[in-house]
């Protein structure tokens, strides 16, 4: 089924969202600073995956769930959105780890709070490579 993956791959983003509005972590808390690390993060990964695209080392290969289209050869729409995700549960998790230690050494039951959000993102990822 074409676009099924793009489709889990915006349902996740879109889950990452929703937490970071809840609590306040990345977007919703500095939006210049987050976007900014996203792309970076996006661009090098991008160039990563194009020096292993040109050495042999990375190919799309054949996969019925991709929409079929390429940003450049061998690197099809899916893998910025893919890039995307990473770079910002990245970012969720660090800040979620750093209010937890802020929290933490306040005397505060921080941690919690952190290991719940981190147990989301680990769950919802998991679930999507079952699916997929």
């Amino acid at each position: 089924m074409p676009g099924l993956y793009l489709a889990a791959l915006l349902f996740s983003i879109l889950g990452l969202a929703l937490l970071d509005r809840k609590h306040g972590l990345v977007f919703f808390s500095n939006a210049k600073m987050a976007a900014l690390t996203t792309a970076i993060c996006v661009v090098f990964f991008s160039a990563w995956d194009a020096v292993g695209i040109f050495n042999g080392i990375f190919f799309k290969g054949q996969n019925e769930l991709l929409i079929g289209f390429e940003v450049f050869y061998e690197y099809p729409l899916e893998e910025a959105f893919f890039l995307t995700l990473l770079a910002y549960t990245g970012q969720i998790v660090m800040a979620a780890l750093a209010r937890s230690s802020r929290r933490c050494t306040q005397g505060g039951e921080g941690m919690m709070n952190s290991i719940t959000i981190i147990t989301i993102i680990i769950v919802t990822h998991n679930i999507i490579v079952i699916v997929i």
